[in-house]
């Protein structure tokens, strides 16, 4: 998905450690049992208007994307509203949520709400990205998530390739 180019990242809103922790995010990564499958249009969750699907969902930990089109006279660009939910029993603390897209495409991360997601699906937390894609129309969005939490006093890193549904 990603090539073996390096990937357009987004600036954190947090400072980071010192090796880079998004090396190896865009490219080259064997798929492992951790990993979430690529999701695909069929993850779409049908009419246009609603432009909202599942972009990772793993015990209990959901992140939903919800996409708009900012500019009607700009179809390259994209908003994404990330929504993170948890319905398992146990918080997760210092939650983070990081993205890389392909070269031909810019990601503008905002902060996100919070760095806790409550268990049982009692709040989330939200976090919008800005995506600007070059090729809109020949090539389709996607964007490769790392997710990091500490739930029950272990630290949990997941990984997930999302593919927008056509038309984004």
């Amino acid at each position: 998905l990603m090539g073996t180019d390096a990937p357009s990242l987004a600036p954190q809103t947090r400072p980071q450690p010192a090796a880079d922790p998004l090396a190896g995010l865009a490219g080259g990564i064997a798929a492992t049992p951790a990993a979430t499958p690529p999701m695909n249009a069929a993850a779409f969750d049908g009419a246009p208007a609603a432009k909202s699907f599942i972009a990772f969902a793993k015990d209990g930990v959901e992140v939903s994307f919800v996409c708009a089109k900012p500019d009607p006279m700009d179809p390259s660009k994209t908003t994404v509203t990330a929504t993170t939910t948890n319905r398992g029993g146990v918080p997760l603390l210092g939650y983070a949520l990081q993205a890389a897209v392909p070269k031909t495409m810019s990601l503008s991360m905002r902060a996100a709400s919070g760095d806790s997601v409550p268990a049982n699906g009692a709040g989330r937390v939200t976090q919008r990205l800005d995506v600007t894609n070059s090729q809109h129309g020949t090539k389709a969005l996607a964007i490769r998530l790392r997710l990091a939490w500490n739930a029950g006093g272990a630290a949990v890193q997941e990984q997930a390739t999302v593919d927008f549904p056509p038309g984004l």
